[in-house]
């Protein structure tokens, strides 16, 4: 799995999901939290779009299109010509995550479970110990419709 991704995801299982009280944990058992995914995807796609050049750049206001927005990350309608097209930049991994069976989301909770807590910063500065080997390195590949597919070693 994606380094970036899994770490995400884990910063959400650490700040959202454990901090449900125990009188609300059973509502969504057994649910997987596909939407929780998806904006992993996208913090992670973001990230590192941000750090292209190797430097951070931040576009400045007004310029808003660094922000991590509806406006900017959220599926929209668009007309070209009188006809109106969806582009689908929230829902594009959708059906690639809907086709995951329990094996692949085992494989993101175990995973993830190594990143939980390491989003807690004391000092400000970022341990090396965050940066994955090259054998947590994970291929990606896009199906003939442009789907991502997330393959693991």
């Amino acid at each position: 799995m994606s380094f970036p991704i899994v770490y995400t995801f884990s910063q959400h299982l650490d700040q959202v999901v454990d901090q449900v009280p125990a009188a609300y944990a059973d509502l969504n058992a057994g649910a997987c939290p596909i939407g929780a995914l998806l904006l992993s995807i996208q913090a992670a796609q973001r990230s590192m779009e941000l750090w292209k050049t190797g430097e951070l750049v931040i576009p400045k206001r007004p310029d808003t299109s660094g922000q991590f927005s509806f406006d900017n990350y959220g599926d929209k309608r668009t007309r070209e010509g009188g006809i109106v097209k969806l582009v689908r930049r929230a829902s594009k991994y959708l059906a690639t995550v809907n086709n995951w069976d329990d094996n692949c989301w085992e494989v993101l909770y175990a995973e993830a479970a190594h990143w939980k807590g390491h989003g807690k910063k004391k000092s400000g500065r970022t341990s090396a110990a965050a940066t994955p080997t090259a054998s947590e390195a994970e291929t990606v590949e896009q199906d003939e419709d442009g789907d991502l597919i997330i393959l693991s070693d």
